[in-house]
């Protein structure tokens, strides 16, 4: 009996270079995207430095996880007396010193943080906790 000649012809086809390629895909995709942006808000802690003792410094405590007391008024966070007093804070450059209740989650103070941000006002601080 002859051998088949078909299957003494036939070559394997390495693997090897499939999986070079493959690998160097994953490391090119891995290394050129993003996986999380994070994004930052900045703040400063509460003591007044000299170069800002020209500007007044307004307190605001968070009271509950939707109201607020600026100058013994409360406010809800989403109404429009509190967005009209951060409109103020922010025409008159006065700093704005936020201060929290012990209980109070920490997104309702980013949420704080944020809004003061977008009505424009430069120098937010964030205080110790009060009781």
């Amino acid at each position: 009996m002859q051998p088949d000649i078909s299957s003494a012809n036939r070559q394997l086809i390495s693997m090897t270079p499939l999986i070079d390629v493959v690998f160097i895909l994953l490391l090119f995709f891995m290394l050129s995207s993003t996986f999380v942006q994070t994004k930052y808000i900045g703040i400063r802690g509460a003591a007044q430095s000299s170069a800002q003792q020209d500007t007044q410094t307004r307190k605001i405590l968070i009271t509950a996880e939707d109201t607020v007391v600026i100058s013994q008024i409360s406010y809800a966070i989403n109404s429009a007396g509190l967005s009209q007093q951060l409109t103020r804070f922010s025409h008159a450059r006065d700093a704005v010193s936020v201060y929290a209740k012990q209980d109070i989650p920490v997104r309702v103070i980013v949420q704080l943080l944020d809004l003061g941000k977008q009505h424009g006002i430069a120098t937010l601080r964030l205080g110790k906790s009060v009781l």
